[in-house]
């Protein structure tokens, strides 16, 4: 739905090429570009998209009453043409309208063209639903319903299993190990940094509409950006990776 719009790609740049408050880390420093970027297309988004539904009945609104107006006077020229303009901005919101809730739904074949805006909304609420937790059964058997109750549960079981005191220590790995079934040419391949062009070929292997990360940023984003962001991207993956 951004894509389409004639400011999203430079509102990025200008968030992603702002001073970052701690430069001593590429990892932190990307995480606080996307943090940058966030906290400026969110009320971007609001004031330019605002009710994307609410925008696309009032559009349908106006074409009608036009149409009402042609109706009794056809030959009306300037009629005739706000009609198209109009009909021509509906079209335009159908879209924006269908891509956001293909993102809020993630049904892959609603690529097909569907704008049954009705099921996707059935769609969105049954995902929340599914990924809501009602209740947990403790170790003893019983049952917790209470949203708090739930919450120190989980709370108090992972910070038990992964508690450094528990944890079975970490063997290095001996140097002396060959891979026997390994081809020679291939063994150096794991420990080898992959090139930027590799790197691009991961990303743009995935669909662009799947589910986004925890920072709530999907492959699409970082295609669509990809001249703004991938600098900063092919540094961490470097990084992370020696």
């Amino acid at each position: 739905m951004w894509a389409s719009h004639g400011d999203f790609l430079p509102l990025v740049s200008l968030a992603w090429n702002s001073l970052v408050k701690d430069r001593s880390c590429p990892l932190i420093i990307f995480a606080q570009k996307l943090k940058s970027v966030k906290n400026v297309l969110k009320p971007w988004n609001k004031n330019t998209f605002g009710n994307i539904s609410q925008s696309v009945e009032d559009c349908r609104s106006q074409l009608s009453a036009i149409q009402s107006q042609l109706q009794v006077d056809p030959q009306n020229t300037p009629l005739g043409l706000e009609e198209r303009a109009i009909s021509s901005r509906l079209g335009d919101l159908l879209k924006q309208e269908e891509s956001f809730f293909k993102q809020k739904s993630r049904i892959k074949w609603l690529t097909l063209g569907d704008s049954n805006t009705t099921y996707f909304h059935k769609s969105v609420r049954a995902r929340q639903s599914l990924n809501s937790i009602y209740s947990i059964r403790n170790p003893d058997g019983s049952l917790l319903f209470d949203p708090d109750a739930i919450k120190s549960a989980f709370v108090f079981h992972f910070s038990r299993q992964f508690n450094p005191s528990t944890l079975n220590p970490i063997f290095p790995i001996p140097d002396d190990i060959t891979f026997t079934k390994v081809p020679p040419d291939l063994r150096r391949v794991p420990s080898t940094i992959p090139s930027d062009e590799e790197i691009f070929g991961v990303i743009n292997f995935h669909k662009s509409d799947k589910a986004p990360g925890p920072d709530g940023f999907s492959f699409g984003f970082f295609l669509l950006t990809w001249d703004i962001v991938k600098d900063d991207l092919f540094i961490c993956c470097s990084l992370f990776l020696l």
